[in-house]
């Protein structure tokens, strides 16, 4: 069964983004149309972003614990590279739900609420 669009915004939503897409109409030729989906693409970068910020952090955290603590009689690299690698399993896991993947890929501008309307 299809969904409606009255399932994802009230009337006063859908009131306006009818008003700022008429408005973001005057300023071109253009038309307009404004597309509701479910679900959108993957992404795969989010992936890679995910395993290199996990992989940066956990390196980090494992060179300040073996700098704080003391690498017990073991040198400090083979420390920083288990955390390293811990950090790109963790990463890429993290990267794989979708509210981490969204927060990885999406900036500010992207999904704009009527609240937040860059369209005066």
């Amino acid at each position: 069964m299809p969904l409606r669009i009255e399932t994802f915004f009230s009337k006063a939503d859908r009131e306006a983004i009818r008003a700022a897409t008429a408005a973001a109409e005057r300023k071109t030729a253009g038309e307009l149309v404004v597309y509701v989906s479910e679900r959108c693409d993957p992404h795969p970068e989010v992936a890679w972003k995910g395993a290199l910020l996990g992989g940066g952090l956990g390196a980090l955290c494992a060179a300040i614990s073996g700098w704080r603590f003391g690498g017990w009689g073991v040198p400090d690299y083979p420390w920083i590279l288990i955390g390293l690698q811990l950090g790109l399993v963790v990463g890429w896991i993290a990267s794989r739900f979708d509210a981490v993947a969204h927060r990885g890929v999406v900036d500010g501008e992207r999904f704009v609420g009527p609240e937040r309307s860059s369209v005066s």
